[in-house]
């Protein structure tokens, strides 16, 4: 009598094009992700990597509902308040279908209206952004804009070019040469296209977390006059546009901590800073430090990418590298 054979609960057979390699690989990677599970799980119960991903949005994500009254969480002692300034303005063309600003991080005034000559671009007129508290120091936590085309659909010809820089003042961002790519990040794109564009500003130095007077990076009426409080520049130039025209909306998130005189009643407003939390510090300058700034697939896509590279980071700051790439994996 033949032996029947029983099959075993779960087996199945093997896929179409299933093979040796991929079995091992598949193999590896759950046993990568069950060391890198056992090694999480030893750490201190409290900890909670939901929380420090949140932590590390809150700083380097702009957008995120964590970055509104958000602080730093590095070691300080002084009491601050912290609060978003949430402005727009319309970027235009002239009669040549050209239009151009540039974004100075600051505090009184944060971007310029520029005129554009062949290649090059002159900017002298600021922008009023309004909102802003009138304080005794300010720091920026983190700042972002959303560039959103409002030129009508049939009339949306032309490239929108995006150009990053880390000069730390400005006289060498008084005129730019918006033809080239001598930049530290950009992106060229058709205005058509342009619909949820966002640009993440990304720190220059460790002094981003100096608190600074407004005076003291407030350019007036110059861009020249210009002095970086540790955050970079972007220009947005729009060429081939239609000619006088409306055709970008930008829309800014600047998230601040600021500190008041002692005679100001609204230095009853600040409260003692976050406590320290160095995992989140080091997932949020792994984020800052991989970006390019510039995100042409929109905010939420820019949300997916800063949450999985901060859950990687944190993964690699308690397993080692393979817990990075495969908490990166899941995340995905």
């Amino acid at each position: 009598m033949a032996r029947k054979t029983t099959k075993r609960p779960g087996a199945s057979k093997p896929g179409k094009g299933s093979s040796p390699n991929k079995a091992a690989a598949k193999q590896q990677l759950v046993a990568v992700s069950q060391n890198t599970s056992a090694r999480i799980s030893s750490t201190p119960k409290t900890h909670s990597m939901v929380r420090d991903v949140h932590a590390a949005c809150s700083m380097s994500d702009p957008f995120c509902g964590h970055a509104n009254g958000a602080k730093y969480l590095a070691e300080s002692t002084s009491r601050t308040l912290a609060y978003q300034n949430h402005f727009r303005y319309t970027l235009s063309t002239n009669a040549s279908g050209s239009a151009t600003t540039i974004m100075t991080p600051g505090y009184n005034v944060f971007a310029a209206y520029g005129t554009v000559t062949g290649s090059s671009a002159a900017y002298t007129t600021y922008i009023a952004t309004g909102g802003v508290i009138t304080a005794a120091a300010y720091r920026i936590v983190s700042w972002g804009c959303k560039l959103r085309k409002i030129s009508a659909p049939l009339t949306s010809s032309g490239m929108v070019r995006i150009r990053g820089f880390g000069d730390k003042d400005g006289v060498n961002l008084a005129t730019v040469d918006i033809a080239t790519y001598n930049c530290d990040s950009f992106e060229d794109l058709p205005l058509s296209e342009c619909r949820d564009v966002c640009i993440i500003g990304r720190r220059t130095d460790i002094t981003h977390q100096t608190m600074r007077t407004p005076d003291s990076t407030n350019p007036g009426p110059n861009v020249a006059n210009w002095v970086s409080p540790g955050w970079n520049t972007y220009v947005v130039s729009v060429d081939g546009g239609p000619a006088s025209t409306g055709v970008l909306d930008l829309e800014f998130y600047v998230n601040y901590e600021v500190t008041f005189f002692d005679n100001s009643t609204n230095a009853q407003l600040c409260t003692p800073p976050r406590a320290p939390n160095p995992v989140a510090v080091v997932a949020a300058n792994a984020v800052y430090t991989a970006s390019s700034g510039i995100f042409k697939a929109g905010v939420q896509s820019a949300a997916k990418w800063i949450e999985r590279t901060a859950a990687s980071a944190i993964a690699t700051y308690f397993g080692g590298p393979a817990a990075g790439a495969v908490v990166a994996r899941i995340v995905d």
